[in-house]
């Protein structure tokens, strides 16, 4: 018994309909997937019209969101210490398209502020012009400002930042959304920075590489382009690595990034030393050192004993949950090999707990000068000319003291013009000063703004020691 297959009409218009959509479609490549959406400033190259030291424009697009606008611990764009328009850059090698931006502002509650507003420009081929209906355009912290405006195609986008409150403005993140229309790009690569190594050692190569969209990482594979001897590395196929070399002399290492076809490369140089010598340390030989100063005895005593083993003690307490030495051994830790880098982790860390060492050993010199001469003058006397020479070069040893202050002889009794004028002088100083550190008064610094001037202006017509008989008796030499 033969079966009979029955063909319905509506099977076969589609079986019809099919052959004919894969006849007019014949010899044509399946649709790629759309790139719409994806942060297209990952590999963008950032610049800016001013970068303070302590930041830089690779924050811009590092591809890291922060927690709030304070959230610099991944790094930061900032401009301080300029109060007006000021503007970051991306630029790419190939022309693209978006729509629409996204900027987290960053704002660290001291010099660095939110801006008042902010403007979009692109590249139009021969100038800067800014995008059409721009709308949002925000400059609120702790979040994302999202701006939208008319697609453009351009090479070049650049955001302007105006300044608030007279104060710097910064960025943690400012992403570039594709409209769907960019061409695709090859990854990002940095290789890292030059370094040296001793022979026998390892360097700890610490590369980054960045594809299209953010989380499809590309293939990543290291190699030797010159030097004279081998290389080993322990991952070649990795960003984060170590390579050990078998001959001293200098060595370029490259690093290239594969992603769909397309691939960049970063080269790094390395120079390979020899091993210093072993040679054993001699002895340090240490002198005794006697201080016998009413001035210094307890100061001294108290710096030995009680000040200095503070300092070591907290330096190696690994419970402190901020500026402790655990700070540096991580950053020691993230940054091998990248010595540059692990200098840039420190300087954040000390800036983070507002630190500044430069400072510090400055003012601990000052007041050790002043110290000095204190003791010259109020425990030594001012008896001897080497004294009277170093703390009034301009004048003749025996002779009168130099007692101009401001322009004003602090040795002879005055109306109250001058001293009026002095004090007035002291209160533009300290108030301007203060305007430049951009921050709130306190108690103390109103009380110092108020009283200082004022003891000056009650106490310079009054003093008149300088020219008093008895003082020049105990300056002037005793007689043969």
């Amino acid at each position: 018994m033969k079966k009979h297959t029955t063909y319905r009409p509506t099977c076969l218009l589609v079986s019809v309909a099919g052959l004919l959509w894969s006849a007019a479609n014949a010899g044509e490549t399946p649709a790629t997937e759309s790139s719409e959406g994806v942060n297209i400033a990952q590999v963008a190259t950032a610049s800016a019209s001013f970068v303070s030291g302590d930041t830089s424009v690779a924050a811009l697009n590092d591809g890291v969101d922060p927690g709030n606008s304070r959230d610099n611990n991944s790094g930061s764009y900032g401009n301080w210490n300029r109060t007006d328009t000021q503007w970051v850059q991306y630029d790419w090698s190939q022309p693209i398209s978006t729509r629409r931006i996204e900027v987290y502002w960053w704002a660290d509650g001291a010099g660095v502020h939110l801006p008042k507003a902010c403007r979009v420009t692109y590249w139009n081929g021969t100038a800067f012009v800014p995008v059409s209906k721009p709308s949002g355009l925000g400059v609120a912290g702790d979040t994302y400002n999202t701006t939208t405006f008319d697609e453009v195609t351009t090479t070049k986008l650049r955001l302007e930042i105006d300044a608030a409150d007279r104060a710097s403005t910064g960025i943690l993140e400012w992403k570039v959304e594709d409209s769907g229309k960019s061409p695709k790009f090859p990854p990002t690569v940095l290789a890292g920075i030059e370094r040296v190594v001793m022979l026998g050692g390892k360097t700890w190569l610490n590369a980054k590489a960045k594809g299209l969209p953010a989380k499809a990482l590309p293939n990543l594979t290291w190699s030797k382009v010159s030097g004279p001897g081998n290389v080993t590395f322990d991952n070649p196929a990795a960003a984060v690595t170590s390579a050990m070399f078998s001959a001293t002399g200098a060595y370029v290492l490259k690093l290239t990034a594969t992603d769909g076809g397309l691939s960049s490369s970063d080269t790094v140089k390395v120079k390979v030393m020899e091993r210093p010598p072993v040679v054993q340390l001699d002895a340090v030989n240490t002198k005794t050192f006697k201080i016998n100063s009413p001035l210094w005895n307890s100061r001294i005593k108290a710096l030995v004993v009680n000040w200095i083993p503070h300092c070591i003690s907290e330096c190696n307490n690994h419970q402190l949950s901020q500026g402790g030495i655990d700070n540096f051994e991580e950053a020691a830790k993230a940054f091998k090999g990248d010595y540059v880098a692990q200098k840039a982790e420190y300087r954040r860390v000390m800036k983070s707990h507002h630190v500044s060492p430069w400072a510090k050993s400055l003012t601990l010199l000052v007041q050790a000068v002043v110290l000095v001469l204190l003791y010259q003058v109020f425990v030594g006397g001012i008896n001897n000319d080497r004294v009277v020479k170093t703390l009034y070069p301009s004048i003749d040893y025996p002779g009168k003291l130099n007692s101009i202050f401001y322009g004003f002889s602090i040795g002879k009794t005055h109306d109250l013009i001058w001293p009026g004028i002095c004090a007035l002088y002291l209160f533009v100083s300290i108030y301007i000063s203060h305007r430049k550190k951009k921050k709130d008064w306190n108690g103390s610094e109103v009380t110092y703004l108020l009283i200082f001037p004022l003891f000056t202006f009650t106490f310079l017509p009054l003093f008149n020691l300088m020219y008093s008989p008895s003082f020049f008796h105990h300056c002037s030499p005793a007689p043969p």
